[in-house]
């Protein structure tokens, strides 16, 4: 029993520091090639927020049975949840008239939110699922009914 406690816990440490460190690469990346400035530090700070936020249901997920479909599940629930965020980041920014926003690049910062993030839930969940144990094949003979 704890030792299955464990390995959860240490499947969710792996996936969290996996998915830190790509979301961190791509936020770095697109940094670099955009020449961005000081507000791209949003979009690190993001990006960790991220990383830490999925942790935990991600490793909740883990105790539901069978644990790779609600992983499964999860990872979509949460990619739904990003973007339902974001689209309501995107329609308070365009409810400001556009003389009174602070910038005029607010897009651009939206645009760079995308990837980094997405690619720290793609990765969680790659970790997550590829740690979780597989059920048995359900095809061939032993699923067949015994007739005699």
């Amino acid at each position: 029993m704890v030792a299955n406690i464990l390995g959860k816990i240490g499947a969710s440490l792996l996936a969290f520091f996996v998915a830190a460190f790509c979301g961190g690469m791509v936020a770095q990346v697109l940094a670099v090639s955009t020449d961005a400035t000081e507000e791209f530090i949003l979009i690190f700070v993001a990006t960790a927020t991220i990383a830490i936020a999925i942790t935990v249901p991600f490793f909740i997920a883990q105790f539901f049975d069978p644990p790779r479909r609600a992983v499964d599940r999860v990872a979509v629930a949460l990619v739904i949840a990003f973007f339902i965020l974001l689209l309501a980041l995107v329609l308070w920014t365009l409810s400001v008239p556009y003389e009174q926003r602070t910038s005029g690049s607010d897009f651009k910062i939206y645009a760079w939110l995308i990837l980094p993030n997405l690619t720290t839930i793609a990765a969680h969940w790659l970790v997550m699922r590829a740690m979780q144990p597989r059920g048995p094949a359900n095809f061939g003979r032993s699923e067949a009914q015994r007739t005699s």
